[in-house]
């Protein structure tokens, strides 16, 4: 279901930069996808985009751990045991900005691997992400070398954040898309 969830974030930032479709469809139409080795390797801008789309648009928009000993973060003293929450979905907005989506220039890349980490969850992480970032990328570069994408609206919908990142009501993501000829 997240993987589905990122696909239609996905969607709707392509249907809005058709330049970044293009590119998604160039590389799927120079490598292919029947004859992939190493399917990250060889969509190595499918999966950045896959990468940069899910630092934009966390599904998992929360992740949540216990304090294994006392600490002291930011001059605040939290004990032992304490339940501590990160909002993925505003620690990215905070740390990347909005800029352009689909620009790894825009990202220190050491930060952005510790926040991507955060979002398949630290130290203990996320047994799909394997599966999620290979059938992800796979799926995002075989949409954008299948379809053309077209937004109905210029705007993103606002995003509404609960354990999964949805669209509010009445702001449904709006894309069009139809077969390329």
């Amino acid at each position: 279901e997240t993987t589905a969830n990122l696909l239609t974030w996905l969607t709707s930032l392509l249907a809005r930069r058709p330049d970044v479709a293009q590119k998604l469809e160039e590389e799927y139409q120079r490598v292919g996808i029947s004859s992939l080795k190493d399917p990250l390797g060889s969509l190595s801008y499918a999966f950045d985009c896959f990468r940069l789309g899910l630092s934009e648009y966390p599904v998992a928009t929360t992740t949540t751990r216990k304090t294994a000993e006392d600490i002291v973060a930011g001059g605040v003293f939290i004990p032992k045991g304490t339940l501590i929450q990160a909002n993925a979905y505003e620690l990215t907005r905070h740390i990347f900005g909005d800029g352009d989506q689909f620009s790894r220039d825009r990202l220190d890349y050491q930060v952005f691997e510790l926040v991507y980490s955060l979002l398949f969850g630290l130290s203990r992480r996320c047994l799909g992400q394997p599966i999620a970032e290979l059938e992800g990328t796979m799926a995002l570069s075989m949409l954008a070398g299948t379809f053309n994408f077209s937004a109905l609206t210029e705007e993103m919908p606002e995003p509404q954040i609960a354990t999964v990142l949805t669209a509010k009501k009445g702001k449904a993501r709006k894309v069009v898309m139809t077969l390329k000829q």
